[in-house]
């Protein structure tokens, strides 16, 4: 997994539904594969390929608000 530099920030307070977030927001790629029985074998596209929305923060919500 490859993360990239902060992109922008997200906070989202929303009081009606005890919810809290505080966020930043960046780009990630990741690589995988994976056997499975039988023989089954799959692997991804290469990480450079696929820059993804990533989002990377703190949440707090019902008694923890």
């Amino acid at each position: 997994m490859q993360w990239s530099g902060a992109t922008g920030q997200s906070k989202v307070r929303d009081s009606a539904n005890r919810f809290d977030l505080d966020a930043i927001e960046t780009k990630c790629t990741i690589d995988w594969s994976a056997d499975g029985p039988e023989g089954f074998s799959f692997k991804a596209d290469p990480a450079s390929s696929n820059a993804v929305y990533a989002l990377v923060g703190r949440e707090r919500n019902g008694v923890f608000f």
